[in-house]
């Protein structure tokens, strides 16, 4: 082992399996410290680090959200000082990791210190540009076949989330493990939709008053553990917003004006224009005051949040 390793990625999943691929990889016994300076104290942290292993040979001491990186001048001098000190002399017993999201944003001074010793790890998962590709190149390596337009749904239905690229793909390669083909149906089954645009359809429907379609959206929304209240916030807003969408299209405002004032592409809110010119003010004001109802009533304890929302929806 390395006497010092950092583990850079926007991902603090992936840097969590990265760190759990490199403490498996050690064969000695060791005893294992893990700091989270979210919570603990850069102080507690150089105590551990100088403290030599008592019953291994091998100590591993791992530092997770080293905020001191970033903003030394909010810490102690003499605490960045001792780091910076142990960092150009570790003690031989003691293997650190340092876990961070951008080695860039990091201090010029402790980054130059840190990048002249540490061996570096990059976990970065695809940026969105390199997604398709990506995945593609997956499902191939792994023996896969799959349909175009069963990628392209996988993207659009990850909506830019790119930390659920690597699950969603070993959710379906699991699930097609027998014939490994991978369709645009299974796509459909396995992969959930952005929450956002899941209450973006919750809407629509209870605008265009289908009850079935509510409540099957609802039902996937439980099934991903999503709290009613949650989903209560939610609808208010997006009916806010289509509120607003409708003000601003009698104003005169194009597509594109209005895009620029939510900051969305152009796509959503050609869908935002068409839920406003279904529904009048009205409905929509009806809507989110017996919203604001039901979110009342379930707070102070009146109704249960899981009949209230169901009896919203079926109404």
């Amino acid at each position: 082992m390395d006497a010092i390793y950092l583990i850079e990625g926007q991902s603090n999943v992936k840097n969590n399996e990265k760190l759990n691929d490199l403490l498996s990889s050690i064969s000695t016994e060791y005893d294992l410290q893990i700091h989270d300076l979210e919570d603990e104290s850069l102080a507690l942290l150089l105590e551990d680090l100088n403290m030599i292993p008592f019953l291994t040979d091998l100590k591993v001491v791992v530092a997770k959200n080293p905020q001191f990186l970033y903003k030394p001048s909010s810490y102690d001098e003499k605490l960045i000082e001792a780091f910076l000190k142990y960092i150009k002399n570790p003690i031989p017993t003691t293997t650190f990791i340092i876990m961070v999201n951008s080695l860039q944003d990091i201090d010029s001074k402790i980054r130059k210190e840190i990048e002249g010793i540490a061996t570096k790890i990059c976990v970065d998962i695809p940026k969105e540009a390199e997604i398709k590709p990506y995945i593609t190149s997956y499902l191939e390596k792994r023996g896969y076949k799959y349909d175009e337009t069963a990628v392209d749904e996988l993207i659009f239905r990850i909506k830019g989330n790119l930390e659920r690229v690597d699950t969603e793909l070993e959710k379906l390669t699991t699930y097609k493990y027998e014939d490994k083909q991978i369709k645009v149906a299974d796509v459909r089954m396995l992969v959930s939709k952005d929450l956002e645009d899941n209450i973006f359809d919750l809407v629509n429907a209870v605008t265009e008053g289908n009850k079935r379609k509510a409540m099957e959206i609802y039902d996937d929304l439980m099934v991903l553990n999503e709290d009613e209240s949650r989903i209560i916030s939610l609808l208010i807003n997006k009916f806010n917003e289509i509120y607003q969408t409708k003000t601003l299209v009698e104003k005169g405002y194009s597509k594109n004006d209005i895009a620029n004032i939510f900051n969305y592409k152009p796509g959503r809110v050609y869908y935002m224009m068409k839920a406003a010119s279904l529904i009048s003010f009205d409905r929509i004001k009806k809507n989110i005051n017996e919203l604001i109802d039901i979110d009342y009533k379930i707070k102070s304890g009146q109704v249960d949040k899981t009949i209230a929302l169901e009896t919203y929806l079926l109404k």
